[in-house]
């Protein structure tokens, strides 16, 4: 057992545990906004890095830029239930932390085009690619709501957000049914037919 100094606004003085990590978030003193816009300093969660490097494995273990044999419309219904369940444990507190795992995602499909589409092999063209996509049609990848960049010096045409940190902000709910109801379930191993692809 330890004892651990909540530092926020108003208890900012200097203890050797300023932190601590339960059940995939960690908490700790971050900046956010209240519903005003006013910036502050509070005691919040978010998701753990231990837990961003395990969704990280999960996303490599995926290969979807080698999963050329398959369309981006099974991609999706590949990847979506995972990703939903991802988004709804630990994008329920300070979504922003888990921007960089989503920007990966969204990394591999556009590598995934570049591959399976020979008129996509030049880079400009295929980014010109990805944002005729996301602008079509904004919902075929859940994390889509949250972040269609792909590239680190893009902006993107659905939520205008760019690279720069943005700060935290409550999360989005998606559908119940997709949520997993054991953590353990967050990281599958398994891709479409039940093997990697």
């Amino acid at each position: 057992t330890r004892i651990v100094y909540c530092r926020q606004d108003g208890r900012e003085d200097s203890h050797e545990h300023t932190s601590f990590t339960f059940l995939g978030y960690t908490f700790r003193g971050r900046s956010a906004k209240d519903a005003n816009g006013k910036v502050f300093n509070g005691f919040l969660p978010a998701v753990s890095k231990d837990a961003v490097r395990k969704m990280s494995r999960v996303v490599h273990r995926w290969r979807l830029h080698n999963a050329t044999t398959l369309s981006l419309d099974e991609l999706a219904a590949w990847i979506n239930p995972v990703v939903s369940g991802w988004l709804n444990y630990y994008g329920r507190y300070y979504r922003t932390a888990m921007r960089p795992l989503l920007r990966r995602i969204n990394a591999y499909l556009l590598r995934w085009a570049r591959k399976k589409y020979k008129r996509l092999r030049a880079f400009k063209r295929a980014l010109a690619w990805w944002r005729t996509v996301v602008k079509r049609a904004p919902r075929l990848f859940t994390h889509w709501q949250w972040t269609t960049i792909a590239w680190m010096d893009e902006k993107s045409p659905v939520t205008g957000d760019c690279h720069a940190g943005i700060r935290g902000s409550p999360g989005v709910k998606f559908p119940r049914a997709t949520r997993p109801h054991d953590v353990g379930q967050l990281f599958p191993r398994t891709g479409p037919g039940g093997g990697n692809p």
